[in-house]
């Protein structure tokens, strides 16, 4: 159905680029928000481990087989599918925001949370 040249093959994959580009920080959010109230930096360097040893996996297994590359590829896609339908998307993060921000301390009490982050870091 699609043609396989150089030009069509180019373009698919800049889309395809494009669509995971705007995906990511959609991602990034919602894993602070379930991973709550651990540091939004640690859920991300997680995701980034997780996608270069798939990364690694994928370069690794692809000079021997295309068969196995594909099948590779389907098996993440299913495995990704699987944790998709069975996450419960809990916004902890935004509900800690809220109800602090009921009270004059709240905004004061988040800052101060995520300023003690800062400060283990430096």
């Amino acid at each position: 159905i699609i043609p396989q040249d150089f030009l069509t093959t180019v373009l698919l994959l800049g889309f395809a680029g494009l669509l995971l580009g705007a995906c990511n920080p959609l991602i990034y959010e919602l894993d602070a928000e379930l991973t709550y109230p651990s540091p939004a930096e640690t859920s991300a360097g997680l995701i980034s481990l997780i996608d270069n040893i798939a990364l690694l996996l994928s370069l690794t297994i692809t000079p021997l087989s295309s068969t196995l590359s594909n099948t590779f590829m389907t098996c993440t896609i299913a495995v990704c599918f699987v944790c998709v339908l069975i996450v419960k998307e809990e916004y902890l993060r935004m509900d800690a925001g809220e109800q602090t921000a009921e009270t004059r301390e709240g905004l004061a009490a988040v800052l101060q949370y995520y300023s003690k982050y800062e400060d283990e870091d430096i």
